[in-house]
């Protein structure tokens, strides 16, 4: 019993830290918003009081929510358990058939599948193993407990809703007993087999593989026979000699994790697993803007050309990396030109066979809708990432040291260099594009005429100027790398996010298209490409430093 209230009493201790560094972050985000942050003192931190408060509050809404929230996911699996029948027939939300069909879906999504995927590739709780080596406790016998408090956490907020389930099949002990059992059951079954493949490491993919295929068999028999023979097996769940197995087997299952011999050696590896997933996802998210260089930077060429000895300064140097990085921009180009003719080269022998069918023609109308698609298509495509990625690890990282290289003359120098370099490589992928789309739609559009033509082109050389512009001005401006090749300007992420953005909205204008659309994005274009050289004259020799 002392055991018990030791344990209930570390696990309030952790779930307090836990909110208690919620409050913080959520105070120290709000002190970053414009105009609202200045109105929020620095001293709120040291109010232990307020933050009290905002505990206690925060913690009512979170234990009602949870009470509200499993309501509307069982509520949601009624909704889609009313629609799983294939004769057509009408079933009232709260009748007998939907609740069946809804609550066999519960434990399909819920029992089954997350239960699995929970604990068949468990982790530790990054938090639980930091507060154990904050108060040196015992990180097994915590995380242990803690799969224990969190299956009885989730079952008492599930408590009201079997409750009422219960009720409306008219036998509400039962019912609600036996969602009890199956819940708990199969969560610590799943926790128990864990532990299992943890003892064999050699078979652990096999026993994982077999598992997960035994799982989607049973599945897959659930819902044949619900859907297809509307067999209902789930009432057979809740007679009182199911229920006594279910019991037995919870109470089986519960011992076998208590009494596992190698748990210490388990939590360990948990540990492991979970400190090597987060070192691999900080990796993803720190490199995820200078990966590509990197791995260029492994296949440049380092023999030293003789052809560019005429040229000086910032000039001699971007012609002397561009060399280099021939080859390596040039296999970039090639696979995505192969890719482009070969979808270019299907489009056109698909239109020779619209050509020749019975198949109505296309109207042109519709294919002006399909040119805002191409902004995000040449997003994808474009080398300006590349080629800034390229620049700044073999180059910038080194030269931004030296104040002759941040002069403005010698960044726009660079800058134009760049530019002009990308517009090449990007004139070459996007104008294969436009090469494509024009002839498709040569080929099948009857009405196919100059002002299509001239729409199109402006559309595709808009493109192109812009998206070999923007990488360079947001890298020249925002200079976001520091000489640890991290990502240390925040508002850089921002802009890369908000462009992708913008990109795939492209693909949503179906109502601006045409003439408008062309006119719109060559204005915008040309504007963004304009103040963009005037920012960078004047900003650059400023922000474009080493962080």
């Amino acid at each position: 019993m002392n055991r018990i209230k030791e344990v209930l009493r570390y696990h309030y201790f952790l779930e307090q830290t836990g909110l208690t560094q919620k409050i913080n972050g959520l105070l120290f985000y709000l002190r970053k918003i414009p105009f609202l942050g200045k109105k929020v003192p620095n001293k709120v931190f040291h109010s232990y009081d307020f933050k009290h408060v905002l505990f206690i509050l925060l913690g009512i809404t979170g234990f009602i929510s949870q009470f509200f929230m499993k309501f509307v996911w069982l509520v949601a699996y009624l909704f889609i358990g009313k629609f799983m029948n294939l004769d057509g027939a009408s079933h009232s939300l709260w009748g007998t058939h939907t609740l069946w069909k809804g609550l066999l879906l519960w434990l399909i999504l819920v029992v089954l599948v997350k239960g699995s995927l929970e604990h068949i590739f468990a982790s530790a709780d990054t938090q639980i193993v930091h507060f154990a080596d904050y108060f040196q406790l015992s990180k097994s016998r915590l995380i242990r407990s803690d799969l224990f408090l969190t299956i009885g956490k989730n079952l008492f907020f599930y408590l009201p809703a079997f409750c009422v389930t219960g009720f409306l099949l008219k036998k509400p002990f039962q019912i609600t007993l036996g969602l009890f059992l199956l819940y708990g059951g199969f969560y610590l079954f799943f926790s128990w087999l864990s532990r299992k493949i943890y003892q064999n490491p050699a078979k652990r993919i096999l026993w994982r593989i077999g598992l997960f295929i035994l799982l989607g068999l049973l599945i897959a028999a659930l819902l044949v026979s619900s859907l297809f023979y509307d067999r209902n097996w789930m009432p057979f769940l809740f007679i009182w000699p199911s229920l006594f197995f279910l019991v037995v087997w919870l109470v089986l299952t519960s011992y076998l994790i208590l009494h596992f011999s190698e748990e210490r050696g388990y939590v360990d590896s948990l540990i492991y697993e979970n400190a090597a997933a987060l070192q691999n996802i900080k990796e993803v998210k720190d490199n995820q803007y200078l990966s590509l260089g990197k791995k260029m930077q492994g296949k440049m060429e380092r023999t030293v050309s003789e052809k560019f000895t005429h040229l000086k300064g910032s000039e001699f140097l971007n012609a002397l990396l561009f060399e280099r990085y021939r080859k390596v921009l040039g296999k970039a180009l090639r696979i995505r030109l192969i890719i482009i003719h070969t979808c270019g080269i299907l489009s056109v022998i698909a239109a020779l066979w619209i050509r020749q069918s019975s198949l109505k023609p296309i109207e042109i109308n519709e294919l002006y809708v399909v040119v805002p698609i191409f902004f995000f298509i040449c997003y994808l495509i474009s080398l300006g990432k590349n080629i800034v990625q390229i620049v700044f690890i073999s180059c910038d990282v080194s030269m931004l040291y030296f104040p002759f290289y941040r002069e403005a003359k010698t960044i726009l120098s660079g800058f134009m260099y760049r530019f002009k370099r990308t517009l090449i490589y990007n004139s070459l992928l996007i104008g294969s594009l436009a090469f494509y789309f024009l002839l498709f739609s040569l080929l099948t559009a009857e009405d196919f005429d100059s002002g299509y033509f001239i729409v199109t082109f402006l559309c595709f050389i808009s493109f192109n100027l812009l998206f070999s512009f923007h990488e360079l001005f947001i890298y020249y401006l925002l200079q976001p790398f520091s000489g640890d090749m991290e990502v240390v300007n925040p508002v850089y992420k921002l802009v890369s996010g908000l462009f992708y953005w913008l990109s795939w909205m492209n693909t949503q204008l179906t109502n601006l298209a045409g003439l408008s659309y062309a006119l719109i994005l060559l204005g915008i274009s040309l504007l963004y490409v304009g103040i963009g050289f005037v920012v960078i004259n004047k900003k650059a020799p400023a922000a474009f430093r080493i962080k």
